[in-house]
């Protein structure tokens, strides 16, 4: 898994280093550290695709969360607003699901379309 701008090549990688300047000043961490402690944490595996995983990690160090702290509090809110809101809210979130899932499918029709 390389990112697009990831050295592939031996000069790459030399090319990098040449430009990377090593100091003993401190540095402020753009993610607070030990957010992802506690008995009560235990890791989980998910599945997603790597350009969601980029994304998400992405996101989470411009908030200054870990990735793990960013997930948990989206799941978090999504469940506060499903428990507060009630059947309307849940009906609502069901009628986008479906709206989406009509859109893929559309979508997959029309490219079949194209290639039939």
């Amino acid at each position: 898994m390389t990112e697009q701008n990831d050295p592939t090549t031996p000069d790459e990688v030399n090319a990098l280093l040449d430009r990377l300047v090593f100091t003993d000043a401190p540095i402020d961490l753009p993610v607070e550290l030990g957010q992802d402690d506690g008995p009560e944490l235990k890791p989980r595996s998910v599945k997603m695709s790597d350009d969601l995983t980029r994304r998400g990690k992405a996101r989470a160090v411009n908030l200054g969360q870990s990735f793990s702290a960013y997930v948990r509090s989206l799941i978090e809110r999504d469940l506060a607003q499903a428990e507060h809101k009630g059947p309307a809210a849940e009906l609502s979130r069901i009628a986008a699901d479906l709206s989406r899932a009509a859109a893929e499918l559309d979508h997959t029709a029309a490219e079949l379309g194209r290639t039939a």
